[in-house]
């Protein structure tokens, strides 16, 4: 399946998009290692109450059912000549379980 094509999930499927919690550090973990494959990947709870305080960085996940399945971390760029509510944002990474990439509901 390409990048641009995607699949339909059940409709009776319950997908929610939060901010993450310090909780969810091994599952944001595991989440990482499967697209590095690199058995150093740490992901402190204590790292996500940071990300949750900043007030230009917001790391989400992506909870399907109740099983937190993606991440997305998304930071405010400061701009000298643009105001706050006018700076661009840029999503920094993005981490998608095996089996949900792909995976789209009609909004």
């Amino acid at each position: 399946m390409s990048e641009t094509q995607t699949r339909k999930i059940a409709p009776e499927t319950r997908v929610t998009i939060r901010e993450a919690k310090a909780t969810d550090a091994a599952v944001i973990a595991t989440l990482y290692q499967s697209l590095v494959q690199d058995t150093h990947i740490n992901v402190r709870p204590e790292r996500l109450e940071a990300i949750a305080a900043d007030p230009n960085t917001s790391l989400f996940v992506c909870d399907v059912d109740g099983v937190v399945c993606g991440t997305l971390l998304l930071t405010i760029c400061l701009d000298a000549m643009l105001s706050m509510r006018d700076s661009p944002a840029a999503v920094k990474a993005r981490t998608m379980q095996e089996g949900r990439r792909g995976c789209s509901t009609d909004v």
